[in-house]
């Protein structure tokens, strides 16, 4: 009888690199994501009462010799493991789950295993073993080196020592790489100087050794292929040797080979398999997020069809449910699964307000890397350990620079909750091989918080700055001196008036320079001297201490340029949401639900359409509070009951002159409004006394002032009065209807709305519509520029130019920006994140890049410019050359294909291709297809940064050239025609291709550094 698990397996959430897997085997898996597994099959003699139990968890070492950790979980709850990229490589380490908590022999787990970019990040050497002896060598000492690597755990490497004199190593060590280090290869330098050349000129056995010889060391893999650090150099590690001889300590030999002096030898250091049974792995800043995606059920959810869904494509309407639903709940720590909302979609089609009925799952925490956060926010400092849970960690907070505490002194920070106290020392005990602490990045005291803000605004005080008066009296006095101060300080920015500029890397401030001034004249040739400061970012860095069972582990964490932790770099905290509080300081008589209705709806779409910032929302709701007032009443359109003298100063059809403000025409007789207070004025100004009174026609109104614009028909056809202003914010028109929904369905997909007369004045809608207008119609550039006049009357420029309220919109925006803090709004500065997760800054494939004219010119290479070609991507012309690619965004590689020989052809091919994944500026996930490549540089899951290069263009695919090797006569394109086609869209994941990706499609060129004309030319 066989009870228990048969077979475990894992969950795919996008942390694996199938490619280098093989199923029910082995798992290969990107690092620092984690990889999460849950039972796959039960032994057919296990009881349902046993399903239901806890289960064991085991992870053990590579030969499944030794269990190195149990882990009891629930069976609904996934199994979770990470690998930092120190213990990526060849090593695996076995998984397997238990109902007895015993190794099951029968092979019922898989192997797991890390892979990442192979790189040495850290190199050192003393004359100890096992303790730090740096004096000076001597030869006939012996050195050991400690090495420490990502992505080559368990590999077999070797450490060579090379002299500056000679090309050749002098010795090599074979070590086994454990826990992604090699600790302790020995060399002994007994006779490695009789390997360095003879001086010119001596004869053989006349030996010229300088008084210090200066060595280095190489590290190859199995193959030879050499490693480099993160800077990539081969040199690794450089040290001298003083030219003295001293008496070697021997130990007890373990073979009887005798030592062979002068010749060139190889060491063979053999390391036993040593597992590592505690530790700390990293520590780090990070965000909690609720994104882990359990099997812990939570409830189900109503979904209603807002359209009739008549032969669906059940992939497709399924992924769509997916996205909406996992929208709306999200907020609550659930989320849907796709195959369940695929199991719910049993009807062949679904009527309008339909609804299926499927579960929902649990969102467990996740505590996400950050690399940098501004004064003041909460964030946690997470520790990640190995086999120390219900240890406790301490963990002090470092400065690169002393600028905020003192030289070697540790930051204090507070304690986030009510009442927090100051730390200068987090401790925190390790659950499930991590230990969190919740902090604010500010001191306690709020005077103290000043002085921070003061010295992270300057920088690090660094030397003065003399300033010469070139005019023959200047004078300062109280009124004048601030402006003045600025005067002075632009000049001396600019190298202005006779004067040097500051120098690179520094800065000054006015403030210094109005402390400096004083009220008197000054003459030409008068000097005044302020202080400047070293422009530097506060790069904080962590060091983690624990007293394991067997020893005390003391680590330092991101102490490395590139991987600091940066104070005022992250993005303001509130400019990506939409709170209850700023509303209601806006609409003072609204109603609760119609609040959180607007906000819902904000909060779901404004990264889509670029209204995160505190200043975006600043000018949106100045705009909003004047369409829809305090009470948020949106009204049933716009309400042209004009009185017929008033008809004329809106609209010039009702004009007898055809211009606004002439007089009015019978069309306004005919349909304004005539009455008790108008009747008089009409009949004696305009002649017309038999004139009666009547209402206004609104419909006729709006059908002839809006008739045959932007693609609205005649008078008869209605469209005025249908498509007259309408929504939060006014919108008019039928083109513009066309354009926000094509807006909506590129940037907002998972929406899955038609915007349309009938439904744009209902809150959901109308919000949408608004913020997606705001986009289209580029009030969101114009928002950017600032939140004075001129920069309001721009937008209301493009709303409604001719509306007499700009005074009181104006009065909006000035109570908008202390609303939503705009002045201290920390807003990105336009710095890319240093994962690499998002791009703000992006770049060209090469340098002056240029459009194809193959195929009929440029716009016949790009896409949505020649929809009967209907080309997918933009062709940036390289010539006859293969030339290096470089990634037009920051993002994490994902698939790639390279199976294509140089010049291959095939029929409808796209070649070589690199599927490169980011987000924009505004959050927007994107991915970028480079194709008809040669070669790849860049390995799956590897970061990049906008501008490095990633491959080299090439000719595979349907761009080969006949006339070269692997050409096919009569096919494929000529060699000056050879370009690297891009393409953009949303989505991509998991893809080498976007051969059905539709409306999810984007233009690649608004991913790139240069832009292009509506003829395809450089701007």
């Amino acid at each position: 009888m066989e009870k228990g698990v048969k077979k475990i397996k894992w969950i795919v959430n996008g942390g694996a690199l199938t490619e280098y897997s093989s199923p029910d085997k082995i798992l290969c898996i990107v690092p620092n994501k984690e990889a999460q597994f849950i039972v796959g099959e039960w032994y057919n003699d296990t009881t349902e009462e046993e399903k239901r139990r806890e289960l064991t968890w085991l992870l053990m070492d590579q030969k499944k010799r030794n269990i190195l950790k149990k882990t009891r979980k629930p069976v609904s709850e996934p199994y979770g493991v990470t690998f930092p990229k120190k213990l990526c490589g060849s090593y695996a380490f076995y998984i397997e789950a238990s109902l007895y908590g015993a190794h099951d022999r029968s092979n019922t787990g898989l192997h797991v295993y890390g892979k990442c970019e192979e790189k040495i990040t850290k190199a050192s050497w003393s004359k100890s073993s096992g303790a730090v002896d740096t004096s000076e060598i001597n030869y006939g000492h012996n050195l050991f080196f400690t090495i420490e690597t990502e992505g080559l755990n368990g590999d077999i490497l070797t450490v060579e020592l090379y002299s500056e004199k000679k090309s050749d190593s002098i010795k090599t060590v074979k070590a086994k790489c454990i826990n992604g280090t090699i600790v302790d290869a020995k060399f002994s330098t007994i006779g490695i100087n009789f390997s360095i050349p003879f001086g010119v000129g001596l004869l053989p056995g006349e030996l010229l050794i300088a008084d210090l010889e200066s060595f280095y060391i190489k590290i190859s893999d199995i193959t030879g292929k050499h490693i480099t650090d993160a800077s990539g150099k081969e040199n690794i590690l450089s040290f001298t040797i003083k030219n003295k001889q001293v008496i070697p300590v021997f130990e007890r030999p373990t073979n009887t080979t005798p030592l062979r002096v002068g010749t060139v030898t190889v060491e063979e250091v053999t390391v036993e398999e040593v597992v590592k049974i505690e530790g700390i792995l990293e520590a780090y800043f990070a965000k909690e997020e609720f994104t882990k995606q359990t099997i812990e059920l939570d409830g189900n959810y109503e979904y209603k069809f807002a359209s009739d869904n008549i032969e669906y494509d059940k992939n497709k309407i399924a992924g769509i449910i997916k996205s909406k639903v996992d929208i709306q709940v999200k907020a609550n720590k659930k989320y849907a699964k796709l195959d369940d909302i695929k199991s719910a979609l049993t009807a062949e089609s679904y009527a309008k307000d339909t609804t299926i009925t499927f579960n929902l799952y649990k969102l467990g925490a996740e505590y996400k890397k950050i690399n940098s956060a501004p004064l003041e926010e909460e964030v946690f400092v997470v520790a990640k350990t190995y086999l120390l849970d219900g240890k406790e960690v301490s963990i002090t907070i470092k400065e690169k620079e002393a600028i905020v505490v003192d030289a070697d002194a540790d930051v204090n920070v507070v304690e986030a909750k009510e009442n927090g106290a100051e730390l200068t020392t987090l401790k925190a005990t390790v659950e499930n091989d991590i230990a969190k602490i919740k902090i604010k990045l500010r001191p306690k005291a709020d005077e103290d918080l000043t002085k921070w803000k003061e010295k992270l605004l300057k920088g690090k005080k660094e030397g003065t700055y003399s300033y010469t008066f070139k005019s023959e009296r200047t004078t300062i006095t109280d009124n004048n001196k601030k402006e003045l101060a600025r005067i002075i300080l632009k000049n001396a920015k600019e190298g202005k008036q006779g004067n040097t500029k500051i120098a690179d890397g520094k800065t000054a401030f006015a403030d210094d320079v109005e402390k400096v001034l004083q009220s008197k004249t000054y003459s030409s040739g008068d000097i005044i001297s302020f202080d400047t400061y070293k422009i530097q970012a506060e790069n904080l860095w962590l060091k983690a201490e624990c007293q394991g069972d067997s020893q005390k582990y003391e680590e330092e964490f991101m102490k490395r340029d590139g991987e600091y932790f940066v104070i005022g770099k992250g993005k303001c905290p509130r400019c990506g949401i939409l709170t209850m509080v700023e509303l209601d300081k806006i609409f003072t008589n609204a109603t609760r639900e119609k609040k959180e209705q607007l906000m819902n709806t904000f909060n779901l779409a404004n990264s889509k359409f670029g209204l995160n910032t505190c200043q975006q929302k600043a000018h949106f709701f100045a705009q909003v509070l004047e369409e829809v007032g305090t009470s948020i009443n949106i009204k049933d359109g716009e309400g042209l009951n004009y009185a017929v003298e008033k008809l004329t100063e809106h609209y010039s059809r009702f004009s007898t002159t055809g211009l606004q403000n002439g007089p009015p025409n019978d069309l306004a007789f005919s349909y304004g409004r005539i009455d008790s207070n108008n009747i008089s004025f009409l009949r004696s100004t305009y002649n017309r006394h038999n004139l009666t009174q009547h209402s206004a026609n609104v419909q006729m109104i709006a059908n002839i002032a809006y008739a045959h614009k932007e693609d609205n028909g005649d008078v008869t056809s209605g469209d005025g009065w249908k498509y007259r202003g309408r929504g939060i914010i006014q919108i008019t028109y039928k083109r513009k209807y066309t354009n926000i929904n094509r807006r909506i369905t590129s940037d907002y997909p998972e929406y899955g709305k038609i915007i349309d007369a009938n439904n744009i004045n209902n809150l959901d809608e109308g919000t949408v519509a608004s913020m997606a207008y705001w986009k289209e119609y580029r009030c969101q550039k114009k928002a950017e520029d600032g939140v004075l006049r001129p920069n309001l009357d721009a937008i209301v420029d493009i709303i409604n130019s001719g509306t007499n309220t700009r005074d009181s919109r104006w009065g909006h925006l000035q109570n908008m920006v202390p609303i939503f803090k705009v002045t201290d709004c920390q807003k990105d500065a336009g710095s890319c994140t240093d994962d690499s997760s998002q791009c703000f800054n992006y770049a060209d494939v090469w340098d002056n890049p240029e459009i194809s004219s193959d195929n009929g010119g440029k716009n016949n290479n790009r896409y949505g410019y020649n929809t009967t070609r209907g080309h997918k991507g933009v062709d940036i012309l390289s010539g006859p050359e293969y030339k290096d690619v470089h990634s037009l965004m920051c993002g994490t590689v994902g698939k790639i294909v390279d199976t294509f020989e140089t010049n291959e052809y095939r029929a409808s091919s796209l070649g070589n291709t690199l599927m490169i994944k980011s987000k924009d500026k505004d959050g927007k996930e994107i991915f970028i297809l480079y194709c008809h490549l040669d070669e790849i540089y860049v390995i799956e899951g590897a970061k990049v940064k906008h501008g490095q290069k990633v491959a080299k263009s090439g000719s595979t695919g349907n761009a080969s050239y006949s006339g070269l090797p692997n050409g096919v006569a009569g096919r494929g394109i000529e060699k000056e025609n050879w370009h690297c086609h891009i393409e953009a869209a949303t989505k991509g994941e998991g893809s080498n291709n976007f051969y059905y990706l539709g409306s999810y499609r984007l233009k690649a060129e608004d991913y790139m550094k240069t832009k292009f004309d509506d003829n395809g030319n450089k701007i």
